[in-house]
């Protein structure tokens, strides 16, 4: 039921209470012992109040039912006119009886009178399935014999019979016996309207106002023969059964809220057969020919004008009777006509549907047809995907979104990682990998998802390069490129990934990486090289040349002491420049790798010596003294010429950058696995920011020592290189203005002096 019912409803089921109540309330009054007057005056207010509690509910039920367009507000409207009549016809009557006058007929009759066509109107608008020119003036004719037949009736039956009748004024009786006269036409349309109306929730509401008419009518019935023989008393049972009218409309109206208050659907309703009730068109003539017989038998007489008027209307009767024949044989004829014409349709549309149905049912075959073949090509087609899956060497895989659980894994997954199919199949991710993987995959696949169901259409495919952990624990580089699917509603329901094993192709790319680094540091390397060659290599050479040109030009002439000096001084040139070759040759070793190792045990102490023997001259030239404080007794195991190496340009270094009157401290210490050796020098120091780049041949920070001594630019460089050639690493620490100390190591498992000495012999 449509909600806008609701409150004009539960209204109108408080005022139904409320004159059920109101009943009560009037039997409990007529049983108690008053005056008439006091009972007319009751019965009058008492009618006047329900009229209104009447009028009122279907006042309301009209009001939200025209808001809803539903089919029964016409029929509440015009309920609501009749009892309105009603209402005030009560009023009018009730002021004549508050002046005490009683006129019959009076003012209030008309309006009594007036309720009757408003409350007709009401039964011919229920909603009903078809109408018809005919049916109406079918119907007219029906009613128009029946209030004939019914005038006849009474007036034979009951009025003549009584003396009183001769003796009462004949408009007041006529106006008397036309109630029960209006009331019986009432029934008969309201009958009428039952047995023709299709739609059966239509049919329940009027049986409801054929019981509350019927009520009403017996009422009238007892105050027409109570006025007959001059009983002014208004009685008990008349005014219940005026009062039960009251409630039983508005009882019915209720009932019809639930049954019709929502828009008739004719093509829904369960419409009963388009045939006519045969045995109604015979009930005028039921009517006619009881009171025509008993009119010939028992009245008749021509000598009475009453008789003459009542042969006139009988024969009015006859003659309407002879037409609603005639209309009655026309509606069968255009009946049968109709069902002819349905008939015919109905073949058509047999015939339509049936041909419809044939060519669907082709469609359907051919449309299956197509889907088998269809799902032949799908089945070969998913066989060849299969196969490909899972011969393939890629893994194919494909996760939930939701549950990030496989849901399809191929079988070379086994060779990527050592998992099979099985272990890995229905199982999350969480399950399968553990934990420190997992955080990272996670939360790029989540992002990827949520960047795409923002709208970031490029997240749909991604290929990522990332390193997973196999079953035994072991680390491989895997490429895994990846789609993601959506429903129709565009979310991301599944991902579809392809893997890869790409470790060699990683180790391949790290092998390049190394390569590219190393030709780098020899690209560097032959920029320093050529530079060295270029300009360290040239200045000694050129100071030969020239020294030379000016001693073999003026040898002759230039004093003993000029030649010595010029002499030292070519000296000096050619030994630092084989100094200079020296390193560059060793260097050049290294980088073929054609330096060999040739591993014994030393004493090292005498090592050290020999070298600074080597350099005893600038130690002397410079007033340094040189200390050797290793133990004679340590044995190194190590490659003499590469030690004499390091030591010899470490020591030069010291002395190089140490002022006259200086220190030099050559040291060793003993560790488990490695002897430290370092050389130490209370010299100039190193600046803080030259520091790092000592042992890089890319940067070039050769500088003078505290005489104007030159540098080849390569003896720190030669240094790491030979020290690492050994195993070994070299560093320094200075302080500036203080000194140096320059450390490295050699790896060790230190000899005693006699098991040396036994090795030796």
């Amino acid at each position: 039921m449509p909600t806008i019912f609701n409150a004009g409803l539960i209204r109108t089921k408080h005022i139904a209470f409320l004159a059920l109540i109101l009943l009560g309330f009037y039997v409990g009054v007529n049983s108690m012992s008053i005056s008439y007057s006091a009972h007319e005056v009751f019965n009058s207010i008492y009618s006047t109040i329900l009229t209104l509690l009447t009028g009122i509910a279907l006042f309301l039920l009209y009001k939200f039912s025209k808001k809803e367009q539903l089919a029964i507000s016409k029929t509440l409207l015009w309920l609501c006119i009749s009892f309105t009549s009603w209402f005030v016809a009560d009023c009018l009557w009730l002021w004549l009886i508050a002046i005490n006058e009683y006129p019959f007929p009076s003012l209030a009759d008309l309006f009594y009178f007036g309720m009757y066509p408003a409350f007709i109107t009401s039964i011919f608008v229920i909603p009903n399935t078809t109408s018809s020119s005919r049916g109406i003036i079918r119907i007219i004719i029906e009613v128009s014999i029946l209030i004939l037949t019914a005038i006849i009736f009474f007036l034979f039956f009951i009025a003549i019979p009584d003396q009183k009748f001769k003796e009462t004024d004949n408009f007041s009786l006529f106006i008397t016996y036309l109630y029960p006269v209006l009331d019986i036409t009432i029934i008969w349309i309201v009958l009428i309207k039952y047995f023709s109306n299709q739609i059966k929730s239509c049919k329940k509401i009027i049986l409801y106002f054929v019981i509350g008419i019927i009520s009403f009518t017996i009422s009238d019935l007892m105050y027409f023969i109570d006025s007959l023989y001059g009983i002014n008393d208004p009685g008990y049972f008349i005014d219940l059964g005026y009062y039960l009218f009251y409630f039983i409309i508005i009882a019915t109206s209720l009932i019809a809220s639930k049954e019709v208050l929502v828009k008739v659907d004719m093509y829904s309703e369960t419409i009963t057969p388009l045939k006519p009730s045969k045995w109604l068109t015979f009930l005028p003539a039921i009517f006619l020919v009881s009171i025509v017989g008993f009119f010939l038998f028992f009245v008749f007489d021509l000598l009475n004008i009453t008789n003459i008027i009542a042969s006139s209307i009988i024969a009015i009767i006859f003659i309407l009777f002879i037409f609603h024949q005639y209309i009655v044989v026309k509606e069968n004829d255009d009946l049968n006509q109709e069902m002819s014409r349905v008939n015919i349709e109905l073949e058509k549309k047999v015939l339509q549907r049936t041909s419809e149905l044939n060519r669907i049912n082709k469609e359907l075959h051919e449309e299956i047809i197509y889907r088998k073949k269809t799902e032949e090509i799908l089945q070969q087609s998913d066989e060849r995907y299969r196969l490909i899956a899972e011969n393939t060497s890629d893994v194919i895989w494909v996760i939930d979104a939701d549950s990030l659980k496989f849901t399809y894994m191929s079988p070379s997954v086994y060779s990527l990682i050592g998992y099979s199919a099985n272990e890995v199949l229905n199982k999350s991710v969480a399950d399968i990998f553990e934990q420190q993987w997992l955080t990272g995959i996670v939360a790029k696949l989540n992002d990827r998802i949520n960047k795409f169901n923002k709208g970031d259409a490029s997240e749909k495919a991604r290929v990522y390069e990332l390193q997973q952990i196999c079953k035994d624990g072991s680390i491989i580089w895997v490429e895994m490129a990846t789609t993601l699917i959506t429903n129709n509603h565009n979310k991301v329901t599944e991902i579809i990934g392809v893997s890869r094993n790409i470790e060699q192709r990683k180790q391949a790319e790290n092998q390049i990486h190394q390569k590219n680094i190393q030709l780098e540091e020899l690209n560097a390397t032959k920029d320093k090289f050529f530079s060295i060659i270029a300009h360290d290599l040239k200045s000694p050479f050129s100071s030969i040349v020239s020294l030379s040109d000016s001693l073999n030009n003026s040898i002759d002439s230039f004093p003993k002491e000029n030649i010595k000096s010029f002499a030292t001084a070519i000296n000096y040139s050619a030994k630092h420049t084989f100094k200079l070759l020296e390193n560059l040759l060793e260097w050049s070793k290294l980088q073929r790798e054609n330096i060999k190792l040739n591993l014994r045990y030393l004493n090292f102490k005498s090592i050290v010596d020999e070298v600074l023997l080597l350099n005893s001259e600038m130690a002397l030239r410079k007033r340094i003294e040189i200390q050797n404080t290793i133990d004679p007794d340590i044995f190194i195991h190590c490659d003499v010429e590469v030690t004499k190496s390091i030591l010899r340009n470490l020591i030069s270094n010291a002395l190089k950058f140490t002022s006259s009157n200086g220190l030099v401290i050559v040291n060793l210490e003993k560790f488990e696995s490695y002897a430290e050796i370092s050389v130490t020098d209370n010299g100039i120091g190193i600046m803080p920011e030259k520091i790092p780049f000592l042992f890089n041949i890319e940067q070039d920070i050769s500088t003078y020592g505290t005489e104007n001594e030159t540098g080849t630019g390569l003896g720190l460089l030669l240094c790491k290189e030979l020290v690492e050639k050994q195993g070994g690493r070299i560093w320094v620490k200075s302080i500036l203005g203080k000194g140096s100390s320059f450390y490295f190591t050699i790896p060790q498992i230190f000899l005693p002096r006699q098991l040396f000495e036994e090795e030796q012999n």
